[in-house]
């Protein structure tokens, strides 16, 4: 059994790097700080209407993704990007992570107020999303995680995107959210974005991270109710033991890994 993650997997035609990655996440960074600017939309008002959405979200985000993409294919790093080649095998109860990702999702929109929203809203609020999760996905848990890796040692290449992931949402306060709530949404998503890690750790595939995080953004805009200041958490008391043990397991998890310096790990089949 290795303890190692492979970096490379040799079909590149441009080597990962921390600086190309840092490269990618910046220009994603400002393509949607600029769109969102430009739309005029307040962060707060989002889920107001769905020409917020459209204008804040879809266009923006939907401008980085095709992006990276581009980047991507010229680069050739698709598999470095979207696959592991290792995945966990020690503790088993890391799992959990993902599980309780998935039932604080659940839950949060069984409770959530549906009668607050018009159908065509929560379609395009789902779209907007599951684009954002796609999106930061291939940037922190894609591109910085496989550029970090090329430098630091595995335990930094987690704190490296983690730390970026949680220092990314500080800019929606350039977009009108108040400072107490992006505090508050920076120190979460670091915690987050550590979960999301250890998501493509266990599961060995990027896009199992960006249906969770998509799927979370979108329980936490509807579970709020239209017209409600949203911050990253899912602030249902329904939902709470399970936000809080995703958070818990995922602290746990990471401690007792990298007590050893690395992760164990073993050749996906």
């Amino acid at each position: 059994m290795s303890d190692s993650v492979n970096v490379v997997a040799g079909n590149e035609r441009v080597a990962p790097s921390l600086a190309r990655a840092c490269m990618v996440a910046a220009l994603y960074a400002v393509v949607v700080a600029v769109g969102g600017l430009v739309s005029g939309v307040d962060y707060d008002e989002l889920s107001d209407s769905t020409s917020n959405v459209v204008g804040f979200v879809i266009i923006p985000v939907g401008l980085g993704i095709l992006a990276m993409l581009a980047l991507t294919a010229r680069w050739g790093w698709w598999h470095a990007i979207f696959r592991e080649d290792g995945r966990l095998t020690w503790p088993r109860w890391s799992r959990l992570v993902p599980a309780f990702f998935v039932m604080a999702i659940v839950v949060t929109l069984i409770v959530a107020p549906w009668q607050d929203w018009s159908a065509g809203l929560v379609l395009l609020i789902l779209l907007g999303t599951m684009m954002v999760g796609f999106a930061e996905e291939i940037v922190f848990r894609g591109y910085l995680l496989v550029g970090a890796r090329a430098r630091f040692s595995e335990v930094g290449a987690w704190f490296v995107t983690s730390a970026l992931f949680g220092l990314f949402h500080g800019l929606n306060i350039l977009t009108g959210q108040s400072v107490g709530t992006t505090v508050q949404q920076v120190v979460f998503a670091f915690v987050l974005g550590s979960g999301l890690y250890l998501v493509r750790r266990v599961s060995g595939l990027l896009v199992v991270g960006m249906l969770i995080h998509g799927l979370w953004d979108f329980s936490t805009f509807i579970g709020a109710g239209r017209g409600e200041d949203t911050a990253a958490i899912p602030d249902t008391i329904a939902a709470a033991p399970f936000t809080w043990g995703t958070m818990l397991v995922t602290i746990a998890t990471l401690v007792v890994l990298f007590r050893r310096g690395k992760p164990a790990v073993a050749p996906v089949t």
